[in-house]
């Protein structure tokens, strides 16, 4: 089967965007502040860090405010807001215990139509499938904050370790129960799940089991 070809979407974010997820994680902030001496962005993120990126009025935080109250200019500004973003993940995925400090170590791995990106994090306890996700930090990287846990993976090995895989939105029961149907009867392969775009598949299922 021919395949059409279509446009990655992936999700490009706005400053003010990964500015409110930095301030959702205001704790990563400063674990990253402690080994970022020599960056250009420190004593701004120090300086973000003791104003508590401005509290409650974080999501009302315009690029011109910050470029007036820290008296930088607006394009070091954006400049610096990306790299913290950026190396906070960065951090994560070389020092991943810096991030797991109470609770079950777990791998998230966040997916929203071709975006993707993936956290070491600690939970409480581990979410069921289907269960609805809120995590506003990869909200810059893929597009949203809702998901739902789509496989929870349990690895046994040298050392044992839990990965979360959700994917961006709510989850649709009666389509994941059609697609199964489908995969079982043969009428749509892992294939075209990888190759086609949700709407693509949509599509073939409404065709397929018409109401």
């Amino acid at each position: 089967m021919k395949y059409k070809k279509h446009d990655p979407i992936v999700h490009t974010p706005t400053t003010q965007e990964i500015f409110c997820c930095l301030s959702s994680a205001t704790e990563w902030c400063r674990i990253l502040s402690k080994v970022s001496d020599d960056k250009p962005y420190h004593a701004f993120l120090t300086w973000l860090i003791d104003r508590e990126f401005y509290g409650s009025d974080s999501k009302r935080i315009t690029v011109v405010k910050l470029t007036k109250d820290f008296n930088k200019p607006s394009g070091k500004i954006k400049l610096w807001i990306a790299q913290i973003y950026d190396d906070i993940f960065e951090l994560n995925e070389a020092s991943p215990h810096l991030f797991q400090k109470d609770g079950l170590k777990v791998s998230m791995y966040f997916k929203n139509f071709d975006s993707f990106t993936g956290l070491d994090v600690s939970v409480q306890c581990v979410p069921r499938k289907h269960e609805q996700v809120n995590f506003p930090f990869v909200k810059a990287k893929v597009g949203t904050d809702l998901f739902y846990v789509d496989m929870v993976r349990h690895v046994f090995g040298s050392i044992y370790s839990v990965e979360i895989w959700v994917k961006g939105g709510s989850v649709n029961k009666y389509r994941e129960f059609i697609l199964d149907k489908a995969e079982f009867q043969g009428r749509i392969g892992w294939m075209d799940i990888h190759h086609q775009t949700p709407f693509e598949i949509d599509e073939r299922l409404s065709k397929i089991y018409p109401h």
